[in-house]
């Protein structure tokens, strides 16, 4: 089918509904970078697919100028037999189809269903229809402008290559491959839970052969329940009450189990009290240790104090009185030295001066009596100033110091005796505590606490042995009985490991058939995948010719004159890259990433011709339309001749629509796509002038050539 005419409103660049006549065999379409070219190109892809890849969600594509606020696509084809279909695709928060073809209306997934049967028989044989019918467009007849280098360099190779197969018709290899894939997983992924179980199943079962190996069979069951009776009376007996409940005659020995453990456990509370009242035997014992042997009476003590202390403050009040006096004789005795020592300083003056008269009063004297006398006022200041031991002072503060001592020992024995009657009441308290915790209600004065004490001990040790031996003996009976009870279980754990063995068999049984299938199944896989991978080697030799057909047309490189298809098979999966070749001094040169090689026009070159070739070799297109999106805006002159040639010639077998933005361009290609034959059609829609509502759109007929052939001369 071709394209026959489109409407849109509120789409992308067109906010108001403006129409476009496509019914033509080349469409050039024209106007300054902005005005809605590529708007032109994503209405068709989206009212055909519904999605823009680029673009994302669909919320994106309504105009924010839209009258209605919604995007309406509205597109009209005819096939050469006159077949047409109108496909109306609307968004406005929810997307909604509506496909008319031959009379029959449908909306929604009929709709859908309808369009890709129609215009993309194939699609059935993809996982998502939808999808692959998208990228067949994309890669076979609509080459976006911001993808003509990317289809040559930084597509996926293993894209391209399931793309590849899917025009050319490896399409349902590809999708059992991916069936098988995934299945295989699935299979993997259940074979391992099954071999899981299995091992679990296995361990299982050992376990049970263990245990069963471990029983002891030879239980003498009667003889064990009158062991159990015997002990449950002593039990009772010991407790002076029926401790252990003793089932029935008929209870076997799960019952006389559970009874022992319940007696048990009830014993071994019983001596944990028993031991905590040993420990407070040991405690009291030690208390009646740790009294004195004999103690002082403290009244005696304290009225002896008191005593030595009045005789204490005595001695101080006589050595006071002692001191007082021996300081008023030293004063005397001080005041008579003094003056001793100045008459005798006197008289060695006097005796200096002496003469026949008196130096002071000139007058006669007795010269020789006055020398004895001031010679012995003399020798009397010579003599030295002793001062004699006060006696008194010195007995009274001997008598002071030896009472002193006495009263600092009195007041250590108090206080010594006080220490004593604390720690005698504390341990009174103490022992009173403990006699009445272990049964003796006795004072501290008792003669017969220790033997009491010791009767005590005594019996509550033999409790303790007793009840020792008891648990013992039940531990044992209980030992006795688990294995009894192990004993009685013998069958079912035979039964238990006889079914295992048999779900272990069919476990078994089941992985090794599942590993044969996996086999199976990947050798299937590899057939099927390596069938794919020649399918689509044979179909991309088919198509080389033709691709290397287009490029010597372009003819875009001196050097590089060939070009091919090169594939190959990583990790399982399927490779597809473009290639040139050279002839250099009769060696022939390949490139695998052109890129490094040829200038960015060239690689426009390549990218179109590889496009072109895969649009032209598949036998049945979903659209007979070779749609370009400003790709020759990165042409030189001599690339964009060989390419506007290459259009003209493939005029005939496809609708070719071709946008640019110089306005040089359009007049080349509108020369060079212009009709010459009458069934030729060659409209040019031109966009200018663009506003909130859209661009001016201006749509005429190319007038048809109807000059004949000239031949000019060289």
């Amino acid at each position: 089918m071709r394209l026959v005419r489109m409407r849109a409103s509120g789409f992308r660049g067109f906010a108001k509904e403006v129409e476009f006549d496509l019914n033509a065999d080349v469409i050039l379409l024209s106007g300054p970078n902005g005005t809605g070219k590529t708007s032109f190109f994503d209405a068709i892809l989206w009212g055909l697919t519904g999605a823009i890849e680029r673009i994302g969600p669909s919320e994106s594509v309504i105009n924010r100028f839209a009258e209605y606020g919604e995007a309406r696509v509205e597109l009209d084809l005819k096939s050469s037999d006159g077949s047409e279909l109108q496909v109306i695709r609307r968004f406005s928060g929810e997307e909604s189809l509506i496909a008319m073809h031959e009379g029959s209306r449908t909306a929604g997934a009929a709709a859908q269903s309808l369009l890709l049967s129609t215009l993309y028989t194939n699609g059935h044989a993809s996982a998502d229809s939808l999808e692959s019918f998208s990228r067949s467009l994309t890669r076979s007849v609509y080459l976006e402008q911001d993808k003509v280098n990317a289809f040559v360099e930084s597509d996926d190779e293993q894209e391209r290559f399931e793309i590849v197969g899917e025009l050319v018709g490896a399409a349902r290899l590809s999708e059992l491959n991916r069936q098988l894939e995934k299945a295989r997983k699935s299979w993997t992924a259940e074979t391992n839970r099954i071999t899981k179980e299995l091992r679990s199943m296995l361990q299982r079962r050992d376990g049970l052969e263990d245990r069963l190996s471990a029983i002891d069979s030879d239980v003498n069951l009667p003889r064990l329940i009158e062991a159990c009776l015997t002990w449950s009376h002593s039990v009772n007996r010991l407790a002076g009450d029926p401790r252990v409940e003793a089932p029935d005659g008929d209870s076997g020995p799960t019952a006389w189990a559970s009874a022992i453990e319940r007696t048990v456990r009830q014993l071994s509370h019983e001596m944990r009290s028993i031991d905590a009242r040993l420990s407070e035997v040991t405690r009291m014992r030690l208390a009646l240790e740790r009294i004195p042997a004999a103690t002082q009476d403290l009244g005696h003590v304290e009225v002896a104090v008191e005593q030595l202390e009045v005789r204490v403050a005595e001695a101080v009040a006589n050595l006071s009185r002692a001191q007082e006096t021996a300081s008023a004789a030293r004063r005397q005795q001080l005041a008579h030295v003094e003056e001793s020592r100045s008459l005798g300083g006197m008289a060695q003056l006097a005796l200096k001066h002496l003469g026949e008269s008196c130096p002071v009063c000139d007058q006669p004297y007795d010269r020789r009596a006055t020398e004895r006398r001031l010679q012995a006022l003399l020798k009397r200041s010579d003599l030295p100033s002793s001062a004699s031991e006060d006696t008194e002072v010195s007995r009274t503060a001997d008598e002071l110091q030896e009472l002193e001592s006495q009263l600092a020992y009195l007041r250590e024995r108090f206080r010594e005796s006080t220490d004593v009657a604390r720690r005698m009441d504390s341990l009174s308290a103490e022992i009173q505590s403990l006699g009445e915790s272990v049964g003796l209600a006795l004072s501290i004065d008792s003669h017969d606490l220790l033997p009491s004490l010791d009767d005590v001990e005594a019996a509550v040790s033999s409790r303790a042995k007793d009840l020792h031996r008891l648990r013992a003996e039940g531990e044992e009976l209980s030992a006795s009985l688990a294995r009894a009870v192990e004993a009685a279980e013998v069958l079912t754990l035979r039964n238990q490991i006889a079914d295992l063995n048999d779900r272990i068999l069919v476990e078994q049984s089941s992985c090794d058939l599942r590993e044969r299938a996996s086999g199976d199944a990947r050798r299937l896989h590899e057939a099927v995948r390596e069938l794919g991978e020649s399918l689509v080697e044979d179909e991309l030799h088919r198509i080389e010719p033709l691709l290397q057909t287009i490029y010597a047309t372009v003819d875009p490189h001196p050097a590089f004159k060939v070009v091919r298809f090169l594939t190959a098979m990583r990790y399982g999966r399927g490779r597809l890259w473009t290639a040139i070749e050279a002839e250099s001094s009769g060696e022939s040169i390949t490139v695998d990433e052109p890129r490094t090689v040829l200038s960015s026009s060239q690689l426009n070159v390549l990218a179109v011709t590889a496009f072109l070739s895969l649009n032209l070799s598949i036998e049945n297109p979903c659209l007979e339309v070779i749609a370009l999106d400003d790709p020759l805006q990165s042409l030189d002159n001599v690339n964009l001749l060989g390419l506007s040639d290459l259009l003209r010639r493939l005029r005939g077998r496809r609708q070719v629509i071709v946008s640019t933005h110089d306005d040089r361009l359009t007049g080349l290609l509108t020369r060079k796509l212009r009709p010459v034959a009458i069934s030729e059609r060659t409209l040019s829609i031109s966009l200018r002038a663009w506003d909130r509502a859209g661009p001016t759109v201006k749509v005429r007929d190319v007038p048809r050539d109807t000059t004949g052939l000239r031949l000019v001369a060289a």
